[in-house]
């Protein structure tokens, strides 16, 4: 078993894995071009500026957006044709502190309050930097109950590797 005072090389492998991330997200900057809420995002998302912005998980607040409205929600019609979200709201929970976050930075920064401003985009990368590195924190606690601080520091560089992040952080949204 490894003590964990000497297990300083698994500390730098998530630390790497976190400034590789960031820095792939800065030099991309998917989130001040706004292309963070896309795809599965804008359906775990719209939960939060319903929620929060327009007070209406109903969704009827959809037929009443401005014409410069810089987001999308799509949403489904349900058997009592009323409009609904495909997903749930896990993801929404998770990002509710970094939305509030960014609702207020909005206010502050003058920029659109409606939840689809770059500082909601930013806060989602930055609520996605926050969840691995407390991911990587955990899996490194039990690792190092097992194996030594080498092989933890490697299965936790290879784990962000096998993942789709890398894939994520590589795609690039046309202009």
């Amino acid at each position: 078993m490894a003590k964990m005072g000497k297990s300083y090389i698994s500390k730098l492998a998530i630390v790497l894995v976190l400034l590789v991330c960031a820095w792939y997200g800065k030099n991309l900057n998917t989130w001040g071009k706004n292309k963070v809420i896309q795809k599965d995002v804008i359906l775990y998302y719209a939960y939060l500026p319903a929620t929060f912005i327009f007070n209406d998980l109903n969704f009827e607040f959809t037929t009443k957006l401005p014409v410069d409205f810089e987001g999308q929600i799509w949403l489904q019609t349900s058997p009592t044709e009323k409009p609904i979200l495909r997903m749930t709201m896990g993801m929404a929970i998770l990002w509710i502190p970094f939305f509030l976050g960014a609702h207020a930075m909005a206010h502050l920064l003058g920029v659109s309050t409606l939840g689809y401003s770059w500082p909601y985009s930013f806060s989602i990368f930055l609520a996605t930097l926050f969840y691995l590195f407390l991911g990587l924190f955990f899996l490194r606690k039990l690792l190092l109950r097992y194996f030594s601080d080498i092989t933890t520091a490697i299965v936790l560089i290879m784990v962000v590797m096998a993942t789709n992040i890398i894939v994520l952080c590589n795609r690039r949204n046309p202009e």
